[in-house]
């Protein structure tokens, strides 16, 4: 959720996802290049994809409200892949 009053664009930051503590994604870099995705409103939340492979599959699906973690770390903004 953007809540800092301004649009954002070319975001990076870590993420570290787990389930029942089963880590599914760990310091996992997550790039949103302006490019891909566009500007960050202000006030929004937007959904982004991550690769899973086949070996996560029965972990996610035990995904509940209750039983996931997830934080975000090292928000950066301007930072782009050059790619």
């Amino acid at each position: 959720m953007n809540r800092t009053g301004q649009p954002l664009k070319d975001l990076q930051f870590v993420l570290d996802f787990a389930i029942n503590d089963a880590k599914v994604w760990d310091n996992q870099l997550v790039y949103l290049e302006e490019a891909e995705f566009g500007q960050f409103p202000n006030e929004a939340a937007f959904p982004f994809f991550l690769q899973a492979t086949p070996g996560m599959e029965e972990t996610l699906k035990a995904a509940e409200p209750g039983n996931i973690q997830i934080s975000i770390s090292d928000i950066q903004e301007g930072i782009t892949t050059g790619e």
